[in-house]
């Protein structure tokens, strides 16, 4: 690929449009041919197209702007698209990766690229749950890496948190989740953390339910010592709101949660592992060590964790699974 300049490449000495693509300092211009991108965008194809309806297609001066799209990710496609294959970087970091998928997202050119996406796939799978890559979803569906985009979704129900207020989705210490998202994901992910908060609130609900004080009456007690029952049962309850409290999952409250599945789950095993979680003492003719909910309660959060929904739907799987349609024919 000739270079007179950082900001102006020549991918067709013989070019017919020259590409104005950024703004300011940061523009870029690319002297182009019309029928290289023709060929390798359908979306290209109808902007571009002789005699066609899009001010594109009628250039005054031979320029047409890209005043939105980001210049060293276009610069990649369009030097596929000219074969000037000997400029594809052989790195990309996490935010040149995700303009390229942006680029590609938005002028169908994904299968263009996707050939040479095998040089940055494994440093960007190695990363894509890090803090500040929640959108290694949107490269993941663009480029049909399925199991990175099955790991992100999934971390995602776990990791994010909500809130309320300002209605933002984001992980803990980074700006609410929006733009550059596959359709749809976003939504799901929610839906999913709520069916796991719900399934917390209802393992919770089940033990509240054991030690409250309407359950002081014969028969009902929890305790199966010989002595001392009532107050080995209050000690538990007590116990268990303390623990709810400490871990801001209040009864009755499911639809405000803010912390994330993970944070919450950390706070209760951290509570349930501590001195702070009372058991009534047992003398030599009363024991009540079999009372204490602390592994049913833990055994019962386990299978919460092993069972969390998807963070994907079908809709997102017909997405990598349906056979790719001829865009460029």
């Amino acid at each position: 690929m000739e270079e007179a300049q950082d900001s102006h490449i020549t991918l067709d000495p013989l070019g017919d449009l020259l590409l104005l693509v950024g703004e300011g300092e940061n523009q870029m211009t690319f002297l182009v041919s019309t029928k290289a991108m023709r060929l390798a965008s359908s979306v290209w194809r109808i902007m571009l197209q002789p005699l066609g309806q899009f001010k594109e297609a009628r250039p005054e001066n031979g320029q047409v702007l890209f005043p939105d799209d980001d210049a060293q990710a276009l610069q990649i496609v369009l030097s596929i698209a000219h074969l000037e294959f000997h400029s594809i970087p052989e790195t990309l970091s996490f935010t040149q990766l995700l303009n390229l998928a942006i680029i590609c997202d938005k002028y169908d050119t994904a299968r263009l690229i996707r050939p040479w996406f095998h040089r940055w796939e494994k440093s960007f799978e190695n990363s894509a749950t890090d803090l500040g890559h929640e959108q290694s979803l949107l490269i993941a569906w663009v480029f049909r890496d399925l199991d990175t985009f099955k790991l992100v979704a999934n971390s995602l129900v776990r990791t994010i948190r909500v809130n309320f207020q300002g209605g933002g989705v984001a992980r803990q210490g980074l700006p609410p989740l929006g733009e550059h998202m596959p359709p749809g994901i976003i939504e799901n992910i929610l839906k999913a953390r709520l069916a796991t908060i719900r399934s917390f609130t209802a393992v919770i609900d089940s033990f509240v339910r054991r030690y409250e004080p309407s359950t002081f009456k014969p028969g009902s007690i929890v305790c199966r010592a010989e002595r001392n029952q009532k107050a080995c049962h209050a000690m538990m309850y007590g116990s268990l709101i303390m623990a709810i409290e400490r871990a801001g999952l209040q009864k009755n409250e499911v639809s405000v949660y803010t912390p994330s599945i993970n944070s919450i789950v950390d706070e209760f095993y951290k509570i349930l592992e501590s001195s702070e979680f009372f058991e009534y003492p047992s003398l030599n003719y009363s024991s009540h060590s079999q009372c204490n909910f602390q592994s049913a309660w833990k055994s019962q959060l386990g299978y919460v964790m092993n069972t969390i929904p998807s963070g994907y739907t079908v809709a997102h799987l017909d997405h990598f699974k349906m056979s790719e349609k001829n865009s460029l024919s």
